[in-house]
């Protein structure tokens, strides 16, 4: 985590959503955090499907699994209106896997 000042500035019965390859018990040796700490390879997700990392969907899926305040079907929805003038449909597809993903993935 490049700016240690984020985890200080949770509270503590909170998480934080790493997007990284360490393992929890490496990522606690760089990272002070008294909450919930989540590593997550949301980059190796948006590198799977799309060959690059974009990984915002992915960790927004993993994020959506530990805080449920919205379905995923609706984020999926909104994902497709608001890209469908941007982005070619495989495209906006390939980041809705990774959406799917990132929420299937992530382990409570």
């Amino acid at each position: 985590l490049k700016d240690q000042t984020i985890p200080s500035a949770l509270k503590s019965s909170g998480f934080l959503l790493v997007n990284t390859r360490k393992s929890l018990r490496e990522l606690a040796k760089t990272v002070k955090f008294s909450g919930s700490l989540l590593p997550f390879n949301a980059s190796e997700i948006a590198l799977y499907f799309l060959e690059k990392d974009f990984s915002s969907l992915a960790l927004l899926g993993a994020w959506l699994k530990q805080v449920p305040l919205i379905e995923i079907s609706a984020v999926e929805k909104a994902c497709r209106e608001k890209f469908r003038n941007r982005w070619p449909e495989e495209i906006i597809e390939k980041n809705i896997i990774g959406l799917r993903m990132g929420f299937n993935e992530m382990v409570l």
